[in-house]
């Protein structure tokens, strides 16, 4: 049901709420745009929208996980990829999906 993908990649997910901010670097380049061109990026597939709307009609009230978080569990669980987070604890809900705090 899931593929494999590449191991460096991220999601294009934001969440509305979050902006950020742009923290300029020598020569007036994007710190966090450089950062990001390490990454391969990855695109949301319609499969995912689809198991998004599985994971939040399960766990959103019972575990206060918003749709943002189901969306990036879903998209990390087809291309069996880890979710690297500081907010570990809502994505424990996730069966078979690996959590990696980066410190």
């Amino acid at each position: 049901m899931w593929d494999r993908g590449a191991s460096r990649r991220w999601s294009s997910i934001r969440s509305p709420k979050r902006r950020w901010s742009r923290a300029r670097g020598i020569g007036g380049t994007c710190a966090l745009s450089e950062l990001l061109a390490r990454f391969d990026r990855v695109r949301v597939a319609p499969i995912d929208f689809d198991h998004c709307v599985v994971f939040a009609k399960r766990y959103s009230l019972s575990h206060g996980v918003g749709w943002p978080d189901c969306l990036i569990a879903a998209t990390a669980l087809r291309l069996g990829l880890p979710v690297v987070t500081l907010n570990d604890k809502r994505f424990k809900v996730f069966k078979g999906l690996r959590v990696v705090r980066p410190y």
